[in-house]
């Protein structure tokens, strides 16, 4: 070897006689002596321990990165599976059933979250679709009166021999065209308006005129009907004037 650290001036590796070595040299100087000290050790050890663990590298670390990709897969699956569940729940929801609602996990995170943010809005959508087949219903009745009454004034007409009190049957017809022309504006209003954010229209009013009114209006559309309003008691309230005739 002493020919060996003669020949090597730095840290490069080498190889003498096949085998290489790591050197380090290092000089000194004591004011009296001088020299340097030279430091070889061999790398076979290392080589050997690097081309034993080349194979196992190429071939384990696809193994590995497949490993942590299926359980990364696995884990996000299971994360998700709330989210799969409302989506299922979601696609299941229709306008004949909104009474359905999206589960909601326990966890309070996002998903929570956004299972309540969902059922919020399906509660939105639920109300709305009650209100809608509800004014559907109402406008239904309530076409239905004046457009009635004003048939049986023409059969009424039409079926009496010698009739000629069109003036009054002119009026009346005129009184359910505006009857009715204020029902589809109401209906309107209803339609357009928030009923939540839309207050009716409140005044004072006689709740015995109203009546009284209604029941003469009523006779005059069916008069084989009897009515007898002899017997209101004078009332005043707060209403909606239009609203309360209509009932």
């Amino acid at each position: 070897m002493d020919g060996i650290f003669e020949e090597i001036e730095d840290t490069s590796p080498f190889i003498e006689d096949e085998s290489p070595y790591r050197v380090v040299v290092l000089g000194f100087d004591t004011g009296t002596e001088a020299g340097t000290v030279q430091v070889a050790v061999t790398l076979e050890t290392a080589q050997a321990a690097v081309d034993a663990l080349r194979p196992l590298l190429l071939t384990g670390f696809p193994i590995l990165l497949a490993a942590v990709g299926l359980i990364v897969w696995k884990l996000t699956g299971r994360a998700l599976q709330p989210v799969e569940s409302m989506r299922e729940e979601a696609a299941d929801v229709s306008a004949v059933a909104l009474d359905r609602r999206l589960p909601v996990p326990q966890s309070q995170d996002e998903v929570h979250r956004l299972a309540v943010t969902l059922n919020s809005m399906l509660d939105r959508l639920e109300s709305a679709a009650v209100s809608q087949r509800r004014f559907i219903a109402d406008a239904s009745h309530e076409l239905k009166s004046p457009i009635a009454a004003m048939r049986t004034m023409l059969e009424v007409a039409d079926q009496t021999p010698g009739f000629n009190d069109w003036d009054t049957l002119l009026s009346d017809l005129m009184a359910e065209d505006r009857r009715l022309e204020h029902l589809v504006s109401d209906l309107l209003t209803l339609a357009r308006a928030d009923e939540r954010a839309t207050p009716a229209h409140q005044e004072e009013i006689d709740l015995d005129q109203i009546v009284g009114i209604e029941a003469e209006s009523a006779h005059a559309r069916y008069p084989n009907i009897t009515i007898d309003a002899t017997r209101l008691v004078p009332m005043r309230m707060r209403g909606d004037r239009r609203a309360l005739g209509r009932l």
